[in-house]
């Protein structure tokens, strides 16, 4: 008989099985911590988005209620759901100009956001709305209004300037209200708010041309003074004050931010937004373009101030006007001149005298309305402007007994 042979393995081919098992084992490993991984990231996204919505719930909420901050509990915040301790939202509000800046934030801070908020726009607005002078009030030449108008008792004619007679549709009757002897009550403080922006900040640096700066909302505003901003870039939480005139060229690059000053001048070409404040002059130059949510407001004017926007000019969001004193009509002044081919798209609130060419698409509020030729002023006349009401975009914060609010911008 043949005697059977034994083989023996070599011993290398068993460490090369040893090598791969233990291979073979971390890459099952691997593949279950990847697994868990992806668990846990996929917990961790919903639950940010869960924070998420729980802060667009709130500011929600902010905008429908008006009594919504007296909800606010001793530490400034507010449980979106009572019972749910992780729905509780922190809320800090400011005024930033005639906006409110909202920042909410969850988790210790860890996910916030930031709002601009103005005032929703009620249904059926004023397209126009003139103080009742004991005096009709005229459309002529091409005029176009559209929406709900509030004039005088003496009521609404259509005549002509120089033989320009009015060539635009007539006003349905059905819109045709009649207004009170003044403009309607502003929110209690505000113009006392706007004005003190004015001596705010205590450390002011000065800018120079090329400089750059970038504030979150969630960090202190920055102050600056300057009387000319050329070639600069500034966003967010800044105030930037001059004592005289401030001069915007169109080589500066600014967003969200407030100019104030006693006069500010927005210089030909510019584009961006901001909000302006001065109590003495405002002048857009042409071919200005002030984006959304951008505003020039006046709350404290002298007797002779103006505020005028230039030809081919847009204004997207406010402009407001309002004299210290009561105001005088006797012709001899134009507190607010919009020249033709010039825009402004939200709110326009003049108390004093204005006189308006180019569109308006929003809503427009005059104490009264002249237009002035070489030959002499025509009183109680709204000659060759267009005034659309429309409850698209949002007003300020400045007319009393508007409950709704709407977000009008996003901030950083």
């Amino acid at each position: 008989m043949k005697r059977l042979q034994h083989r023996r393995m070599k011993g290398g081919i068993l460490a090369t099985a040893l090598v791969a098992c233990t291979l073979m084992l971390l890459a099952v490993l691997t593949l279950l911590s990847l697994f868990d991984l992806e668990n846990a990231l996929y917990g961790g996204s919903r639950s940010r988005k869960q924070k998420k919505a729980f802060l667009e719930a709130a500011l929600l909420l902010y905008e429908r209620d008006s009594a919504f901050m007296e909800r606010l509990d001793e530490n400034g915040s507010f449980r979106v759901f009572g019972e749910d301790s992780a729905s509780r939202v922190a809320f800090i509000g400011e005024r930033w100009g005639l906006y409110e800046a909202v920042r909410v934030s969850t988790d210790g801070g860890k996910v916030r956001a930031a709002r601009l908020v103005g005032y929703a726009v009620p249904a059926r607005p004023a397209a126009l709305y003139v103080c009742d002078n004991r005096r009709a009030f005229t459309l002529a030449g091409n005029s176009d209004v559209r929406g709900r108008v509030y004039v005088p008792k003496n009521g609404l004619l259509y005549g002509q300037v120089q033989g320009n007679f009015y060539s635009g549709k007539k006003v349905p009757e059905t819109d045709i209200q009649v207004s009170s002897e003044s403009l309607p009550a502003l929110v209690a403080g505000m113009p006392d708010a706007v004005t003190r922006w004015m001596t705010a900040g205590d450390s002011v640096a000065e800018l120079t041309p090329g400089f750059v700066e970038r504030v979150s909302f969630f960090d202190p505003v920055r102050f600056f003074r300057a009387d000319d901003l050329s070639g600069v870039s500034l966003e967010g939480h800044i105030v930037v004050r001059s004592d005289g005139w401030l001069r915007i060229d169109s080589t500066s690059r600014l967003k969200n931010i407030l100019a104030v000053a006693r006069c500010v001048r927005i210089g030909e070409g510019f584009a961006g937004s901001l909000q302006a404040m001065a109590s003495d002059t405002v002048i857009v130059e042409s071919r200005v373009r002030m984006k959304y949510p951008s505003g020039i407001a006046m709350p404290d004017a002298a007797p002779e101030s103006r505020l005028e926007i230039g030809p081919g000019s847009e204004v997207n969001g406010y402009a407001v006007f309002r004299l210290r004193e009561s105001p005088q009509t006797n012709g001899k002044v134009i507190h607010y001149l919009q020249q033709e081919k010039s825009r402004v798209r939200g709110l326009v609130w003049i108390d004093g005298t204005a006189e308006v060419h180019g569109i308006v698409t929003g809503s427009l509020w005059v104490r009264q309305a002249d237009y002035r030729t070489p030959q002499g002023m025509y009183g109680n006349l709204l000659y060759n402007a267009a005034v659309y009401g429309s409850d698209i975009v949002a007003y300020p914060c400045w007319m009393e007994g508007i409950a709704r609010k709407k977000t009008v911008g996003w901030l950083e």
